[in-house]
């Protein structure tokens, strides 16, 4: 399969970039400070099966032919359940996490991926319990030619751990190398990730996404966080803000 050939055909036209919650918005919380720089992120391989990805990429959702939503407000179930946010013309994610979608359609995944992320023993204290940690986001991405995400101190504000797998093979693009900082912010280091590899890391440290020069990358992102207080009730949306 030529994966997911028909998704840079998404229009340019109105489109709705979403941005980082900015520090006085009330997804920011004390312990989500840039003091997380300091940790490394971990490279978690293989940790999707071929047989996985494949299963993802066919599924509803990524396999949907392109199309463009508003972020509407609701807990929709099914198809409407997936909707569209283009970064620009050669940057497009999926939501897959309104109404609880990912976690209905590929529970299995949904559970293997969740332990992964909680259950690292080698990785630095978050300062928040497992046990209050639940899905802010999944998201499907994918990077075309001039696509990538190196917006300068680019973080998942507002989450506690962050998940990237690699869903394309490294040679199906140039570019698209995900990338993180040195603690003093002035070198880049590359993460040399392979088909199926995670890669694990607190969601205030700095990271980014090579631009593609060629080519197409997959990607599939899923945030965990601390739900605000009296917020509960909106965790069937996605990256609520």
């Amino acid at each position: 399969m030529d994966e997911l050939s028909h998704a840079s055909a998404m229009p340019t036209s109105t489109l709705f970039a979403l941005r980082d919650a900015a520090p006085g918005e009330f997804l920011w919380n004390a312990c989500h400070r840039p003091v997380h720089e300091h940790t490394e992120p971990l490279i978690l391989q293989q940790l999707m099966s071929d047989a996985e990805i494949e299963t993802l990429l066919l599924a509803p959702g990524p396999a949907y032919p392109p199309r463009q939503h508003w972020m509407m407000r609701g807990t929709l179930t099914g198809q409407a359940a997936v909707h569209d946010v283009a970064e620009g013309h050669a940057h497009r994610k999926l939501f897959l996490h309104r109404g609880f979608h990912f976690q209905r359609e590929h529970s299995q995944l949904h559970e293997k991926l969740f332990h992964a992320m909680t259950s690292q023993k080698d990785f630095p204290e978050t300062g928040v319990a497992t046990s209050e940690l639940s899905i802010r986001c999944v998201e499907f991405h994918t990077y075309t030619a001039g696509g990538g995400l190196m917006s300068l101190g680019h973080r998942d504000r507002g989450s506690v751990l962050t998940l990237s797998v690699l869903l394309s093979s490294p040679a199906a693009c140039e570019g698209g190398e995900f990338i993180t900082w040195t603690r003093d912010g002035t070198e880049k280091v590359q993460h040399g990730l392979q088909r199926g590899d995670g890669i694990l890391f607190h969601s205030e440290k700095t990271h980014n996404v090579e631009t593609v020069t060629s080519g197409r990358r997959h990607s599939l992102v899923i945030e965990l966080w601390k739900l605000p207080p009296g917020q509960e009730s909106e965790n069937s949306f996605d990256r609520k803000r």
